[in-house]
């Protein structure tokens, strides 16, 4: 009998130990609420623990639906009991309701265990305390919304500089503001808000100011709605000294809400402002709408005007302001090629700048330009139009042509123009092409050791271009009127080589090589040629073309090139074939 008892006793112990482990187990995450009612307008605070010191934070963005996340915190516990080690993670989550009645929080997912749905029941504030606490929140909160030095008339696409200030002090406890949308324009917020203090009617507020461009999309009304502030405001004994807050804290974080501190919620809206948009109007006759206060452009060369040299690249900075317009308003200039000059213009650099009445956009162009000739060469002048929205009246701003003296250049170069580029003539003798003596771009006395070395492996390239030359010649000789024994594929990996190795003359005669068998054209004999007959790459052969006469030829980089070659020429090369109906065929954009 004694034995039955003390096994059923047994028994029933191992059990009670499993079901212990068992809810153990199955505990290792919860979530619970400090509150499960509150008033409309209280913060709450949601906690999520779990005894996995490695989990990652749970996702609470379904909260955003029903809940203002205000604050977020992380915190890791130890504990030691009997020698036993315990780790714990905690999360704590700040947060106020958007709505009124029962809320259910879902269940969150945290180290592959489920937490609890929680509920929580959020009762309405009556209307009389709802108006009290607004009236309240006037002494210690206020916005002003303002648009900058601006007509009341403006045209579409004029930039509209808007500014919102938030003045508040210790008595708003938390806060959001509601984000800018205009219906029919873009708005964009110009950098980052500012924080400063302020005194009005003898009280120091902290200042929030957030400064936006509006830019309307049509004409007729514009109208800007107001922007809201929604929060807590501290009630009774409040602290009211700006003093106890940290100046640098960020905007609405936990700072503001002093956690057990009696709050009423409230919200306020600022001035909703209506703006008359103008059409573009019929007197402009410009390429590009341009609404401006002003428009001035800046050129490096007006202070002082460079020394230029045949072969020598010279820079030219050109600086564009619209006051009233974005940056990326401002058009690309079309910058003229002056005949005897190579022109390149680097990456536009753009921007948007304000001084809190009103907006620039900034463009910086700049041009290099490498002379090919001696004697006067004109740099045709450069005109923008824009529309002066405060005089209601086309402007134009002009830089004048240039007539510029191009001396000779180091090698002692005439007036003469130089070769304009390298020939794509077949190659009948090993030796290097012909060029003046006096075009020498190296003296054999003031070559160096690596100088002579690139100089081989150059001429054993163009050895082996000699032969391919020949052949190519010889084909051509024996059957003028067939193309389908010219090898393209060996032209095609030629010209890859070269580019892949920087070889700038190897490439140059590669290019053309291939070009010519290609379109089936003999008329494309230099690079020049070639550029002016392309529709976009035109830039990539120009700076070919550059390299075979300039100082640092050897810095060419066959990259762009390549690519060029291998993504577009023969795409292009099938709609050339398609037009050989007797019709006289356009040459392809590569």
């Amino acid at each position: 009998m004694v034995t039955m008892t003390y096994k059923y006793i047994k028994q029933l112990l191992m059990l009670m130990f499993w079901l212990v482990c068992s809810q153990t187990a199955s505990a290792k995450v919860v979530a619970h609420l400090d509150q499960s009612s509150v008033d409309e307008g209280d913060i709450i605070t949601l906690t999520v623990e779990t005894e996995k010191a490695d989990a990652e934070m749970p996702d609470v963005s379904a909260l955003s639906l029903y809940f203002d996340i205000l604050n977020t915190t992380t915190n890791s516990q130890v504990s030691i009991i009997n020698g036993q080690v315990s780790k714990q993670k905690i999360w704590q989550f700040s947060l106020q309701p958007k709505i009124t009645g029962d809320i259910v929080i879902p269940s969150m997912t945290v180290a592959a265990e489920y937490t609890q749905p929680l509920k929580l029941t959020v009762k309405s504030l009556p209307i009389e305390e709802k108006s009290e606490v607004k009236a309240e929140a006037k002494q210690h909160i206020f916005i002003e919304a303002s648009i900058g030095e601006l007509q009341q008339d403006i045209y579409v696409q004029q930039q509209i500089p808007y500014t919102i200030k938030l003045y508040y002090d210790d008595s708003m406890l938390a806060g959001n503001m509601s984000e800018l949308q205009v219906e029919n324009a873009i708005a964009t917020q110009l950098g980052k808000e500012k924080r400063y203090r302020a005194t009005r009617a003898g009280q120091q507020y902290i200042v929030l100011e957030k400064n936006f461009v509006i830019s309307p999309e049509k004409s007729g009304t514009l109208h800007i709605p107001p922007i809201t502030i929604s929060g807590q405001l501290a009630i009774g004994d409040a602290p009211k000294q700006i003093g106890q807050r940290r100046f640098i804290d960020d905007f609405f974080n936990d700072q503001f809400n002093r956690s057990r501190m009696p709050r009423k919620p409230f919200s306020m809206d600022s001035e909703a402002i209506d703006i008359n948009v103008l059409p573009i109007p019929k007197a402009f006759t410009g390429a590009t709408w341009l609404p401006a206060t002003s428009f001035v452009i800046q050129d490096s060369w007006q202070k002082h005007l460079p020394e230029f040299r045949v072969g020598e690249p010279v820079k030219r900075t050109l600086t564009l302001q619209a006051k009233g317009l974005a940056g990326s308003q401002i058009p690309t200039l079309d910058i003229p090629r002056p005949n005897g000059m190579k022109v390149y213009i680097d990456p536009i650099e753009t921007d948007t700048t304000t001084d809190g009445k009103a907006v620039y956009g900034n463009q910086r162009v700049t041009i290099t330009y490498i002379p090919n000739r001696a004697g006067k060469i004109t740099v045709p002048k450069i005109q923008v139009d824009f529309w002066d929205v405060v005089h209601k009246q086309q402007e134009s701003v002009i830089l004048p042509a240039i007539t510029l003296t191009i001396a000779a250049g180091a090698g002692n170069v005439g007036s003469s123009e130089l070769a304009p580029d390298i020939e794509a003539k077949p190659v009948v003798r090993s030796e290097a092409p012909e060029t003046d003596n006096k075009e020498t771009l190296v003296s054999a006395k003031d070559e160096k050791p690596q100088s002579a070395i690139l100089n081989k492996l150059v001429a054993a390239g163009l050895f082996l271009l000699v032969g391919l030359g020949i052949a190519l010649g010889w084909r051509r000789y024996k059957k003028p009127e067939s193309s389908e024994h010219v090898d393209l594929a060996a032209l095609k990996q030629s010209l890859i080589q070269a580019c892949e190795q920087n070889n700038n003359q190897l490439a140059a005669l590669s290019l053309l090589a291939f070009v010519r068998a290609q379109w089936q054209d003999d008329s494309i004999h230099n690079l020049t040629t070639l550029a002016s007959r392309l529709e976009t790459g035109g830039e990539i052969i120009h700076i070919l073309a550059d390299s075979l006469y300039a100082p640092d030829a050897s810095h060419w980089e066959g990259k762009a090139l390549k690519q060029l070659v291998q993504q577009r020429l023969q795409a292009q090369h099938s709609k050339l074939v398609a037009t050989q109906d007797g019709l006289q065929p356009l040459y392809p954009n590569i």
